[in-house]
């Protein structure tokens, strides 16, 4: 055994190859699916074990900044966790996953982001995590005088500007932009379709995006939307005609509950709804050190100076996480701590303690994976 340890520039293709066996029987290009993640410049960040001088297992992380209502907040998405048949049931994929999570707090991140639900997940201290309203349209004609066409890489300063008026997001370089457009252009060629369509409130006059995935499942095409932005009633009445553009009969539309003109347009359609986590992850703050840090302006706003200069925090031996209110000290598993700091729709916000001001701070929302989903 070999690892874990970062891919080497001269084992990447095979590393591909393997993900693309694992993951898609060789009929998708992983390297096309997530361009942010399975870039050159992202090596360092993918973790594998090899066996023979081949990669076996894999366990890849994207570090980027996300803003949460003004802070600054490092999060770390970790995605395509796995290991070739013959080689499973070694604890490879868990130790690649250790891996590229002690890398990414070793770079700054608080929290983790992975890819998925799975017991693995779940023994790190990862769980499902946020409350959002679903809801579901089905397909016809934009409404409301709007209009909608796909987004090309003319497009992407449109895109930029749209994406960073959002109050909880992710840090977008351009270059980033440049390779989710481009792959976007390229899967809504394939079987996967996929698409960003810009919405006109009038000819020439961009109002909002909406980037949503279509995927064929044993009952038919089945559409969700991935990622938006800008006006919301713009997006509500542009949704039955991204499902039509994407070729199905309906599109899931997710509102975190930190978006409430969203939810409460929602509300007021005629369609199905219903309360759900947030999409496609389990999360984990890994450093409580570094998430007290990052969140620090958001907890004076909302306790004072005083009240967030009350609060500390420390990692103890057996990896669990104290915190302390003036002289009173909390203990929690990472897992019980994630679910206080973004909340659970099935458990609320509190546990089995007595009210503190961490219940004036928390829960936080966390921006949805989007175009920067690993």
């Amino acid at each position: 055994m070999d690892g874990p340890r970062p891919v080497t520039p001269d084992e990447f293709d095979g590393l591909i190859e393997m993900l693309d066996e694992v993951f898609t029987g060789g009929r998708r290009h992983m390297r096309d699916a997530f361009p942010l993640l399975f870039n050159v410049s992202n090596l360092a960040n993918l973790f594998v074990i090899a066996e023979n001088g081949r990669p076996v297992s894999h366990a890849g992380v994207l570090v980027r900044d996300a803003y949460v209502f003004g802070c600054r907040v490092t999060t770390a998405s970790i995605g395509s966790v796995c290991t070739l048949d013959e080689y499973r049931g070694r604890g490879y994929a868990s130790r690649c996953l250790e891996a590229a999570e002690k890398k990414a707090v070793e770079d700054g991140a608080s929290v983790t982001l992975i890819s998925g639900y799975r017991g693995m997940y779940t023994r790190l201290g990862a769980i499902q995590v946020g409350r959002s309203l679903v809801a579901d349209f089905e397909a016809g004609e934009p409404a409301g005088g709007v209009s909608i066409r796909r987004a090309e890489r003319a497009d992407i300063d449109v895109l930029e500007q749209l994406y960073e008026r959002e109050p909880v997001r992710f840090h977008r370089p351009l270059e980033d932009w440049e390779n989710i457009v481009s792959a976007v252009e390229a899967r809504s060629r394939g079987r996967h379709k996929h698409g960003i369509f810009i919405i006109d409130s009038e000819p020439g006059s961009p109002a909002a995006y909406v980037a949503a995935s279509r995927y064929e499942w044993q009952d038919g095409p089945h559409i969700r939307m991935d990622e938006y932005a800008g006006c919301r009633r713009s997006i509500v009445a542009a949704l039955p005609g991204v499902a039509g553009a994407l070729g199905s009969e309906a599109i899931k539309m997710r509102a975190p509950d930190w978006d409430a003109p969203l939810g409460a347009l929602l509300r007021a359609e005629d369609v199905y709804t219903a309360r759900e986590h947030l999409m496609g992850h389990t999360v984990k703050v890994s450093s409580i050190e570094h998430f007290f840090h990052q969140v620090q302006p958001l907890m004076e706003e909302r306790v004072g100076r005083s009240g967030a200069g009350a609060l500390k925090c420390a990692t103890s031996l057996e990896g669990l996480y104290d915190c302390w209110v003036g002289e009173e000290r909390l203990t929690f598993e990472p897992a019980a701590f994630t679910a206080l700091a973004f909340g659970q729709p099935e458990t609320g916000d509190r546990h089995s303690r007595p009210e503190s001001v961490l219940d004036r701070v928390f829960p936080l929302p966390l921006p949805l994976a989007g175009l920067n989903y690993v």
